[in-house]
């Protein structure tokens, strides 16, 4: 039996995140992570959900083909950190997206709230026609 990279790198990512080892968790969500920065600890547990999810993504739309369910695996693996240029950007900048752009997609959507960007990905990734933006065309952030 094959093993294939992607399989090895989704082990891998797998078990990274599974040995992370809980510490202590700072009373103060809302304070600057370190002196001199702007960024809070909330903000760094936002952005990191949101790269977290955007790598399931990947991963569920590997199962999906596997299962026969889906025929797209082009992921944002890798480019995660897109999110983080999101969130420094309005929702009302242009942003010109691609297939990469998983971690950007769902914390622009964030912005907006009342958004279901990981349910509408999931619906791009089956070819669902109820996907908002291709109607199960073609798997698309936009």
């Amino acid at each position: 039996m094959a093993v294939s990279r992607a399989k090895i790198v989704d082990r891998n990512f797998v078990n990274a995140i599974d040995s992370i080892q809980p510490k202590a968790v700072r009373s103060d969500l809302d304070s600057p992570i370190r002196p001199g920065f702007r960024l809070t600890g909330r903000q760094a547990l936002h952005l990191f959900e949101t790269m977290i999810a955007s790598r399931h993504l990947d991963l569920t739309s590997r199962d999906l083909k596997a299962d026969g369910q889906s025929f797209y695996t082009i992921g944002s693996s890798g480019h995660e950190s897109n999110a983080v240029v999101a969130a420094v950007s309005r929702p009302t900048d242009p942003a010109f997206l691609h297939y990469r752009s998983g971690g950007f997609f769902l914390e622009r959507a964030s912005q907006l709230g009342g958004q279901t960007p990981v349910f509408d990905v999931l619906l791009g990734l089956v070819a669902s026609s109820d996907e908002p933006i291709a109607g199960g065309r073609h798997k698309v952030f936009g």
